[in-house]
């Protein structure tokens, strides 16, 4: 029972893969003259459903003080380093046409 569900929670992600891939190359074709502003407004937007799903977690007792109390220094680098791979990853998609 356990495979089933590892296997419809692969599925589900490979999917949500594929169509986030998709509706990102398609919002590209209107916006070819903003990527950094595409880019931007999709690491805002994963910052906000990010951020309600831990507040929502924090407001359940799943996420605890003491969870909170890590150094935070090392998720502000990834953080960074993430928004810098969207950017420069949707102003390569401008300009690339891979299909």
């Amino acid at each position: 029972m356990a495979v089933r569900g590892v296997s419809v929670a692969v599925g589900a992600t490979v999917l949500l893969a594929i169509t986030n891939r998709v509706l990102y190359k398609l919002a590209l074709v209107p916006m070819k003259g903003y990527p950094f502003f595409l880019a931007q407004a999709t690491t805002f937007g994963y910052v906000a459903v990010y951020f309600s799903i831990l507040f929502s977690r924090y407001r359940a007792w799943i996420v605890t003080k003491e969870m909170f109390s890590l150094p935070k220094i090392h998720f502000v680098v990834i953080g960074v380093l993430e928004a810098l791979g969207v950017a420069s990853g949707t102003s390569a998609g401008v300009i690339l046409n891979v299909v």
